[in-house]
């Protein structure tokens, strides 16, 4: 008879527990990941937080988080991840009454790209291990990855080409009411440009930039056809950090910039469009633009967004295409036949002679 008590005992005991966790079992359950960084740049390292809380008395013995992204992020920890067309990740917690388990997922930043998690799957179960219970966590955090600055000795060729075009037809004037950011101070810089409270604060001379009138600008555009194909998508991706870096080195030395595309920026579905901008401070929002600029097949061709006739006289045209199609070369040659033109071409093992009409300048950029 004792035994048949403790038998029916032990079964309400076990039918009372499955109860409970069917009605409570999420109470109080939380999950979140957040980026410990808003961006990265190509080959470096950052981090992934994973935080998991159960706010009840009732523990759960093993709670499953799952979630997945684009490849482009390299986790260290490759155990608990999957990779195919995209990274899926699952981690083990075991969260006893009342705690809260944080762990940090480092990764490296493997390819230029936008990242986002919009949810995190979760599955828990009982004390018996006999139910399991399915639900999900609406996530909102995102992550940049930006191009990987090219060799400056290397950049330094087509940058010069572009100062010399600059100088030569233009001066630029410093606008002092416009301030744009901060730089260390050099013997060359009038003491009128000294930020002594920036100095006082970070302990060393720092002096203000201004942005330039300029009634010239640097217009970049930047080919993205092809994908799918690994020269393409080699040639494109070296063709972004090209971009990238001519922009910075040209916005910190004062001049103005635009960048479009037939790439597609991922966050809009559109062409890349980037109006002017000057000054070093706008360098980080341009680069973020490149993160999200993407490749892709079909798309219109590049010289379709050269400047309308009338609008190009006061532009410096920057072709940035591994391209070498006769429409595009004689489009080129076209421009260049008044106006000044840098192509700059990717390419891998070796590349054709190709003229130089008018004002244009081809710079063969081996990637």
């Amino acid at each position: 008879m004792a035994v048949l008590w403790i038998l029916l005992l032990a079964v309400g005991l076990y039918l009372l527990l499955g109860l409970l966790y069917r009605r409570f079992w999420n109470k109080g359950l939380r999950a979140q990941l957040t980026f410990t960084q808003e961006y990265g740049v190509e080959g470096q390292e950052s981090a992934l937080r994973e935080v998991v809380e159960n706010d009840k008395l009732l523990p759960l013995p093993a709670v499953e988080i799952s979630f997945h992204m684009d490849k482009g992020l390299q986790f260290s920890q490759e155990d608990n991840s999957s990779v195919s067309d995209a990274t899926y990740r699952r981690d083990i917690f075991a969260l006893g009454p009342r705690q809260r388990i944080t762990r940090r997922l480092d990764f490296v930043c493997g390819r230029r790209g936008y990242y986002r998690i919009d949810e995190a799957g979760l599955l828990a179960r009982d004390l018996a291990m006999s139910q399991q219970f399915l639900t999900a966590f609406p996530q909102n955090t995102s992550f940049y990855v930006l191009p990987r600055p090219v060799d400056a000795q290397r950049i330094a060729i087509p940058f010069s080409q572009l100062m010399g075009s600059v100088i030569s037809k233009k001066r630029v004037y410093d606008d002092p009411l416009e301030f744009a950011g901060l730089r260390a101070y050099s013997r060359e810089d009038p003491m009128k440009y000294i930020n002594w409270k920036a100095t006082a604060r970070e302990g060393e001379l720092l002096v203000n930039l201004h942005e330039s009138t300029l009634s010239q600008t640097v217009t970049l555009l930047v080919d993205m056809e092809g994908k799918g194909v690994q020269q393409a998508d080699v040639l494109n991706e070296e063709g972004v950090r090209v971009a990238a870096s001519l922009c910075r080195g040209l916005l910190s030395a004062g001049i103005q910039v635009e960048v479009y595309s037939n790439g597609t920026d991922v966050l809009t579905g559109r062409p890349l469009a980037i109006g002017r901008v000057a000054g070093a401070g706008s360098d980080l929002s341009l680069q973020k633009k490149f993160a999200c600029l993407q490749a892709g097949n079909g798309l219109p061709p590049i010289q379709s967004f050269f400047p309308a006739p009338g609008e190009g006289e006061n532009r410096l045209l920057v072709l940035i295409s591994r391209s070498q199609r006769e429409d595009l070369c004689r489009d080129l040659a076209a421009w260049a036949g008044k106006r000044p033109c840098l192509h700059i071409a990717p390419y891998l093992a070796e590349h054709p002679d190709l003229p130089e009409p008018g004002n244009l300048r081809r710079l063969w950029w081996q990637a």
